[in-house]
């Protein structure tokens, strides 16, 4: 099985528009723009995805509908996709869906890094909002029973959209990896986003 795991868009703030709601944050206009271009290098791709699984909250779904609309596939919101998210419950989560061998799945931070931690055996990996990591999951589906196939950040897949400054590669399978320097994540890299090394995935104060 192969699966994406994409973090949500850029999302307004809590204030009156969401209620002062986490779960009714809205994407901002910049990150619809963004996640519109970032949806266009997903299909550029080739991927292949048969199904989008999404959290329930606001700026997810509108993430993946975007997504969903560029690569003509179902989404679906899942109540067990909200923050909180760990390997164990992903893994039950794509168990449910035994037709589709492609999957992408669109959460929050840390969950994706920390999935991503247990799938792949170690090796955090860096999600900025709008990232897309690929990991191709053997069976039995477990934890640890991942490999890592390529990860984007996001404004590698806005490049690979098409615009002429694009640096990225694709290989034969439409996999690949963002190589621009400027932009490119180490694996080692912090799950909050920044580029601090670490040993261990330890989660932000907050969710998002």
């Amino acid at each position: 099985m192969i699966i994406g795991l994409l973090r949500h868009a850029i999302a307004e703030d809590p204030g009156e528009a969401n209620d002062f709601s986490d779960d009714r944050r809205a994407l901002t206009d910049d990150g619809r723009r963004k996640m519109q271009r970032a949806a266009e290098g997903i299909r550029a791709l080739n991927l292949g995805f048969e199904l989008i699984l999404t959290s329930p909250l606001t700026r997810c779904v509108q993430t993946a509908q975007i997504v969903a609309h560029e690569l003509d596939c179902p989404a679906q919101a899942v109540e067990r996709l909200r923050p909180g998210l760990d390997a164990e419950r992903l893994i039950d989560v794509l168990l449910d869906a035994p037709d589709a061998n492609r999957v992408l799945i669109c959460g929050h931070q840390p969950d994706m890094s920390e999935v991503a931690y247990d799938l792949l055996r170690g090796g955090n990996l860096a999600f900025k909002k709008g990232a897309l990591a690929v990991v191709e999951l053997s069976a039995p589906l477990r934890a640890g029973a991942g490999t890592l196939l390529a990860h984007y950040p996001p404004a590698a897949l806005r490049r690979m959209a098409g615009s002429p400054e694009s640096d990225d590669t694709v290989d034969e399978r439409g996999l690949g990896v963002a190589v621009q320097a400027d932009e490119q994540q180490q694996v080692a890299a912090d799950p909050s986003g920044d580029d601090t090394p670490r040993e261990s995935p330890e989660p932000p104060a907050i969710q998002d």
